[in-house]
This record gives C-alpha cells, sequence and structure tokens, in this order.
C-alpha cells in the first residue's frame, strides 16, 4: 500500500476559519485527482471547523490525508469535550454538523491526546 500523503493547516479562531477549510480541501483534492469528493469533503471539513469555533474554543487545526482507499479529514482543537451526535432540529438554522459528517462520511470517530482532541471522518476514494 503507498504511503498516505497528509497537509496540516492551522486556522484562525474567527468565521473565517471554516471559509479556510474549505479552500485547502478544495486544493488538495484537485492535487490529487479527486475532485468528484470536493463538494462533500469542502461541506465535512466546514462543518468540523465550524463545531471547534463554536463549541470548543481556541485555533482549529485541519489535517488532511490521502491513502489507497480514502481522505481524512481531521479537525483539532485544545478542548477535550466529545462529539455528540443528535437529531436535527428543524426549527433552527444550527445544530446539523456532525449529523451531516455522519450521514456524507463512508466513518467518522474521534480521537483524544494529552494536549488536543480530534474529529474526523472518513470519505472513500
Amino acid at each position: 500500500m503507498p504511503p498516505a500523503f497528509e497537509r496540516v493547516f492551522d486556522l484562525p479562531d474567527d468565521p473565517r476559519a471554516a471559509g479556510l477549510a474549505r479552500a485547502h480541501t478544495r486544493a488538495f483534492l484537485r492535487g490529487r485527482a479527486l475532485a468528484t469528493l470536493t463538494d462533500d469533503a469542502e461541506l465535512l471539513a466546514s462543518e468540523l471547523v465550524t463545531n471547534v469555533i463554536r463549541h470548543a474554543g481556541g485555533r482549529p487545526q485541519l489535517t488532511l490525508t490521502k491513502d489507497a482507499s480514502a481522505v481524512r479529514i481531521g479537525v483539532s482543537d485544545k478542548g477535550f469535550g466529545l462529539p455528540s451526535l443528535k437529531a436535527p432540529d428543524l426549527d433552527t438554522l444550527t445544530g446539523r454538523g456532525l449529523f451531516l459528517v455522519d450521514r456524507l462520511s463512508a466513518r467518522w470517530g474521534f480521537t483524544r491526546e494529552p494536549d488536543c482532541s480530534t474529529v474526523w471522518c472518513e470519505l472513500a476514494t
């Protein structure tokens, strides 16, 4: 199996972060001839980054990894809260981030390190 290719991006702790995550994701996929995944991958990266900005605080870090079978989108932060998947409330305009991640990705999860936590998802290639 060929080695994974990975890029890491430090993002600002403000509303620009989601747009930057989409741009980095788009460029990463185009550089690997994976443009067919772009729409879903941009949305997932944006949702994960937005969750950090809204719920965890601190500067999010976006990690994009490509291996033989998948593209992994990971977003890390200094918080230690656990992600919570809930059914979306149809009466609100927010609260659908992890629901979208769950529906659009092949799989998703989270890891905790001593100094950060990461929520990740994968799109099959």
